[in-house]
């Protein structure tokens, strides 16, 4: 059973709006069993809005009687908030989606305890946006996705995966700071073997004076400055910080199709994680994506980040061993 649009907007925004994941997890499990008899008893496809059990649950959270209203219980006035009573729309579809809805909460009860069980007790806030983004994206996973639109990070899209840029890879091994190619030469040689997205390089300053890492852009077709090491220093600058100065970010040139460049910034510096990065995105381009994009996205930012992690890594040990 997919569900439809409708239907998983309802309960993506019922995850995203309320604070913490149990209380989305609560509603999920009580429209799950809501379905589930409306779909062997008729007479309990009525609901009384006053019920105390249903407010608790379902009616007292943001986004909860718009939620009712996708999973096919009707208001008995216009205004879901103003109802005395929901009523199940015939439908025949009433034990397949209860069916559906019962899979998204047992993926979300998956994650969750996949992720209490990691204890990460150093940032127990970043575990719980993280958790509250995947129970985001499994409520999607009962859609078709044979019928999104195809969508791809770091180059144009639509191309099939066999077109795509060979994934980026680490410099493991820097050479003496000597033979680095100068910034300007770097750039005018255009695309790296493979031309792989995001693949970063090493090259030295027009001054000498610093050892520069830049990444190769697919979707624009160029170089771009991720920061520098001044020589001999070990401390790495970045280029640029997220859009709210909380930490240094890598910056992705984004092409959804049109043409148009977007940018994509991920956090470096411990706070963010790629599912964040890929919320962020995501809302920032609401009008061509949707969270049925969000692993995607976020798969995306991890390859690109991790490559360029591990170079700075590998250009701080060459420092302390060139000088």
């Amino acid at each position: 059973m997919y569900m439809c649009e409708a239907e998983l907007a309802a309960l993506a925004a019922l995850v995203e709006r309320n604070e913490g994941i149990d209380p989305a997890l609560g509603a999920l499990r009580t429209a799950a069993l809501l379905l589930k008899n409306a779909a062997a008893d008729k007479s309990k496809g009525v609901l009384r809005a006053d019920n105390k059990a249903l407010r608790s649950k379902i009616l007292g959270l943001d986004g909860g009687a718009a939620a009712l209203h996708a999973l096919g219980f009707r208001a008995d006035v216009e205004d879901p908030e103003q109802a005395t009573t929901f009523s199940l729309a015939a439908s025949s579809s009433t034990a397949a989606l209860a069916e559906a809805v019962g899979e998204a909460v047992a993926r979300v009860v998956a994650l969750k305890d996949a992720i209490v069980a990691v204890g990460d007790s150093n940032a127990p806030q970043a575990a719980q946006d993280a958790l509250r983004l995947a129970a985001t994206y499994v409520t999607n996973l009962a859609s078709d996705a044979a019928n999104e639109r195809k969508r791809r990070i770091g180059g144009v899209a639509g191309e099939e995966a066999a077109g795509e840029p060979s994934p980026s890879e680490a410099v493991t091994s820097v050479p003496r700071f000597a033979t680095l190619p100068l910034v300007d030469a770097l750039c005018a040689g255009g695309a790296p073997p493979g031309g792989a997205d995001m693949q970063p390089k090493l090259a030295k300053a027009r001054d000498g004076q610093a050892v520069v890492l830049l990444c190769w852009q697919s979707a624009s077709k160029r170089w771009s400055r991720v920061g520098q090491m001044p020589i001999p220093s070990t401390s790495f600058a970045w280029a640029q910080t997220l859009p709210d100065g909380s930490e240094p970010a890598l910056s992705i040139d984004v092409d959804l199709g049109d043409g148009k460049l977007l940018e994509l910034r991920a956090g470096v510096g411990g706070g963010d994680n790629e599912y964040l990065a890929a919320k962020r995105f995501i809302d920032a381009n609401w009008e061509s994506l949707n969270n049925n994009h969000l692993e995607e996205i976020a798969r995306k930012v991890r390859a690109a980040v991790g490559p360029v992690l591990a170079t700075v890594e590998a250009l701080r040990d060459a420092m302390e061993a060139q000088n």
